[in-house]
């Protein structure tokens, strides 16, 4: 087996997941500062808001995006450059363009020929108009953002992908939190950022991967757009159905419950997500243009064997860091979030384990998406959305936005089950039982530790950074005395032996 190539896959993977770290802190200080300034019903409408933009941007285009970065490496190799990248830029400026039509002009049907309408008062009182022309324009700049970053990503473009995302994860902090300082708190602000970061990651993203150079429109490949098509429209159907499982719970909420149990749902929902999605696209961006290079060179025993390192990695840095999550939730959602979203401390961890188990489900999802067989992810995730979304029907109504949290959990465990049991008869990802015991163990001690000290020790910043700091050495000795880290500790013992003899 080719070690170098299992550690290029471990280095990647620890470079972005600690950018993704210093992003999910980012993020978190932001959720924080909005619980500050936004009253709970307030950010449940932004919810809402803002879960708009990010389902109806990939319904748009994520076909595009997904197999742009799944062939732009094979285009390049074949000397495709050209027509990829017309073929690219062309497509999106059609939706694009589609969009902004289509939204603007059934925005203007509602605000100004329903106007009278007595339904159109109430929505509107709710959902302001300034806020509703924002979001379709955040639609274009998210789904531009999100084509760059994943071309970026599949290149290996490390230090571009990682600058494009820190960028954004401090400009939502910075510029909302100070126009609020000196306007007065507006949803428009956060809005407006969304609009800046993206627009801005879009444009120096593109410029910096070269790809204007490239572009010609009698270069534009319908070939090619229909390969895009083959490989990304199924995904569009997993992608909705994924959403069902994800978000449809905030509309949901609201709808059953009203927006204010869907402000203090989301709010303590987000803090889960912003650490564990950071680790799982971290640990996705990683090791993914790796395996890619390993299919695309045929060479499938070197990809599964990449993809069993991948998930050993993604178990051993995320699982630890969901129990603790969970472990701590009530003493940091005391300590970031206004004393109105406290009580939802408890959707913490059910989110968090949720997630773990999606993030799982990417790689039993590798066989279809490098085989482009993309209908079974698409069939497994609508079971499972339709599941999620029938228990908060039913639970909802009885017992609020606690019945969300456990629903989501639900569904994405039936997700990874669904997946990984039908994936093994294809490409079935190998870990021994020691490794998967070794980590679950130490994991399992290191949130027993955290626990019992957190029940001794005052609840302020100072004792959750210490209850950190001794989680994150509990769970390191531990791994090192069982022998875990044994092939990462050796392989740096190696570079510094080498570097020594080279001095």
């Amino acid at each position: 087996m080719q070690e170098s190539q299992k550690m290029t896959v471990a280095k990647d993977t620890v470079v972005y997941m600690l950018a993704k770290v210093a992003e999910a802190v980012l993020g978190v200080l932001t959720l924080s500062a909005y619980s500050h300034y936004f009253a709970p019903e307030m950010n449940g409408r932004y919810d809402v808001v803002n879960k708009a933009i990010v389902i109806i941007a990939p319904i748009c285009a994520l076909w595009l995006q997904q197999g742009a970065a799944r062939y732009v490496n094979t285009c390049e190799a074949d000397g495709d450059a050209k027509p990829f990248y017309s073929t690219v830029v062309f497509t999106w400026l059609t939706i694009a363009a589609a969009v902004l039509a289509l939204g603007g002009g059934g925005l203007l049907l509602v605000t100004r020929g329903f106007a009278e309408s007595e339904a159109v008062q109430g929505f509107l009182a709710l959902y302001e108009p300034s806020w509703l022309w924002l979001a379709l324009c955040c639609i274009v700049t998210f789904s531009a953002g999100q084509i760059v970053a994943s071309l970026a990503g599949a290149k290996r473009r490390i230090v571009l992908s990682l600058s494009i995302s820190l960028f954004t994860a401090g400009m939502k902090l910075v510029v909302p939190v100070t126009l609020s300082a000196l306007f007065g708190a507006r949803v428009e602000w956060i809005l407006l950022t969304l609009l800046l970061c993206d627009g801005t990651a879009a444009i120096f993203g593109s410029i910096r991967l070269g790809l204007w150079k490239q572009v010609k429109l009698s270069a534009y490949s319908k070939k090619m757009l229909a390969l895009f098509a083959v490989f990304g429209v199924p995904l569009i159907g997993n992608f909705i159905t994924t959403t069902v499982l994800n978000a449809s719970d905030r509309f949901l909420i609201v709808s059953l419950a009203g927006d204010k149990q869907n402000g203090i749902y989301s709010m303590n929902y987000a803090i889960a997500s912003a650490a564990v999605t950071a680790l799982t696209m971290g640990a996705s961006r990683g090791s993914y243009p790796n395996i890619l290079k390993a299919w695309g060179q045929k060479d499938n025993a070197l990809a599964l064997q990449l993809i069993s390192q991948a998930v050993r990695l993604f178990l051993l840095i995320t699982l630890p860091a969901v129990a603790g999550l969970s472990v701590l939730a009530p003493r940091i959602t005391g300590l970031l979030l206004d004393a109105a979203y406290h009580n939802g401390a408890g959707v913490i961890p059910w989110v968090g384990f949720g997630l773990l188990f999606l993030g799982l489900t990417e790689y039993s999802n590798k066989h279809w998406e490098l085989s482009a067989q993309t209908t079974v992810i698409f069939r497994n995730s609508a079971i499972s959305g339709g599941v999620n979304m029938l228990l908060n029907v039913i639970l909802l109504p009885r017992f609020g936005y606690m019945a969300a949290a456990v629903s989501t959990f639900l569904g994405f465990l039936l997700y990874f089950l669904l997946s990984k049991l039908e994936s093994r008869k294809y490409m079935k990802w190998t870990l021994p039982w020691a490794c998967y015991a070794r980590i679950c163990g130490a994991a399992a001690a290191m949130a027993a530790a955290v626990y019992g000290l957190s029940a001794l020790l005052p609840g302020n910043w100072y004792w959750l950074v210490a209850l950190i700091g001794v989680g994150v050495i509990v769970y390191g000795l531990l791994l090192y005395v069982t022998g875990e880290l044994a092939p990462e500790v050796q392989f740096v013992r190696n570079k510094l032996i080498r570097k020594k003899e080279s001095v």
